[in-house]
């Protein structure tokens, strides 16, 4: 059967692979090699094994898959590379997200599997495939990654019977992420319900290898001379600190626990102007003569905890906006519209400068009050100049404006959105003061500390 997903997975330049591993390699500190050499081993032996890779956000993971992918890959093994999130799939050569490579239901029970059937092209691949790459693993439900298991035992067991009885059929997997990020979204779910849908709360977390990074590169704490940077440093540290929970903390009256953190006076604006047009104005200054510009789109962008501010801080940005050509935040540019399609330019991720054609989709929910399915038809692309903290999960950005008129909610989001630029100059955050006088520097910061705690390697 000659199989298109396969022929795709092997259409790689040889030589530029090996060219490209070899860069790679010869940069690994001693953290990441320790994990290559047993991810390599246990693919070379067929013995399987589960890894997850577990580091701050800048400590180099996505480097590290790029290493593997391209050792594996230019040996001509095929290696499926996915993400929780499409931002970060991006950074991954030939990464899908999960949902899209293993078909998994959008609506997940404990004992649901994923949507691919015997004597499929999928099926085929899955069977040829020597190891599964899955970064940003924590911000989904234990119930995605338990149907990867039971789907691979099913279909690798097809192939060879004693698969049934192995962790994921055999198949080795590379798993990473970072728990102090955001967790699996559980509609209405409460705190405990949330941490218990987290993967280390699987029976399977049981058999994991983990392996923990901990210098962090995305802000570079070393000068060209290989001074230590003590800004830098600090800066690290307290972020650090934020994610788990180790800032110390004040209450406001009617708090159920001391949840509030002083943030340093260098990263707060204060203006006299609203808070939109201030905000806007120091993450975006020269807009106008800029709007075209890529560098300066890619390398900045407004954060913020929910959907209503975001919007209104793109309807804002789409005033000034001249010209008809749109901006899709730090991912694409839409140049072109037509009424079934979208062609657009990639300006970020491993895919910079590629054009791609955008189709208006059908979209179906069944989570409805209504006793029908709603349907509507829609581009799947959202303005982006601002955006979720959520959604900016996985990028990197020399200017981070955080936009906070109400306090984060959920754990992990401060601690994303401060994690995500590259030097600490260019954060700037604009706090709404509507709270008591003591607390006007201040704002919220969630943090779950019992997820953290089986985050040890039992193995």
């Amino acid at each position: 059967m000659d199989n298109r997903l396969i022929r795709e997975e092997l259409n790689y330049n040889i030589i530029e692979l090996q060219t490209l591993h070899a860069t790679l390699f010869n940069t690994l500190n001693p953290e990441q090699l320790a994990i290559y050499h047993q991810v390599m081993n246990a693919v070379l032996t067929k013995q399987g094994g589960l890894f997850f890779l577990y580091g701050p956000g800048g400590t180099r993971k996505t480097f590290l898959y790029n290493t593997v992918l391209a050792k594996l890959r230019s040996e001509k093994m095929i290696v499926l590379a996915v993400a929780s999130s499409g931002i970060a799939s991006l950074l991954l050569p030939g990464g899908r997200t999960s949902h899209s490579r293993f078909v998994i239901p959008l609506e997940l029970m404990e004992n649901s599997t994923c949507g691919i059937k015997h004597n499929t092209h999928l099926a085929a691949l899955l069977k040829e495939a020597r190891l599964i790459i899955w970064d940003e693993e924590p911000m989904t439900q234990k119930f995605d990654f338990e149907a990867l298991d039971k789907t691979l035992r099913d279909i690798l067991g097809a192939k060879d019977e004693t698969n049934r009885a192995k962790l994921f059929g055999g198949m080795p997997i590379l798993l990473g992420g970072d728990f102090r990020q955001i967790l699996p979204v559980i509609p209405k779910g409460k705190r405990q319900e949330i941490v218990h849908a987290c993967i280390n709360r699987s029976d399977l977390w049981q058999h994991c290898h983990l392996h923990t990074l901990s210098r962090i590169m995305r802000v570079n704490e070393y000068t060209t001379d290989g001074q230590l940077d003590t800004r830098k440093h600090e800066f690290n540290k307290w972020v650090l600190d934020i994610g788990e929970g180790k800032v110390p903390t004040t209450s406001k009256e009617g708090d159920d626990e001391p949840t509030w953190i002083k943030i340093p006076d260098e990263f707060i604006v204060k203006s006299e102007n609203p808070p939109i047009d201030t905000i806007v104005d120091v993450i975006f200054p020269n807009y106008i003569e800029r709007q075209e510009d890529e560098e300066y789109l890619r390398e900045r962008a407004i954060l913020t905890p929910r959907n209503d501010d975001a919007y209104e801080i793109n309807k804002h940005m789409f005033k000034k906006l001249q010209g008809t050509r749109l901006c899709n935040g730090t991912r694409l540019i839409i140049t072109a519209f037509q009424f079934f399609l979208l062609q657009a330019r990639i300006i970020t991720g491993s895919h910079v400068g590629k054009s791609v054609i955008i189709p208006r989709i059908v979209l179906t929910s069944t989570e409805s009050k209504w006793p029908f399915i709603m349907q509507r038809i829609q581009f799947s692309v959202r303005p982006c100049y601002a955006m979720t903290i959520n959604k900016s999960q996985g990028q990197s950005l020399k200017f981070v404006g955080l936009y906070l008129p109400k306090p984060v909610f959920s754990h992990g989001q401060l601690y994303v959105a401060l994690s995500r630029v590259t030097d600490p100059a260019g954060l700037k955050i604009v706090m709404l003061n509507d709270r008591e006088e003591r607390l006007r520097d201040h704002t919220k910061n969630v943090v779950y500390k019992e997820t953290f705690f089986n985050l040890t390697n039992t193995l």
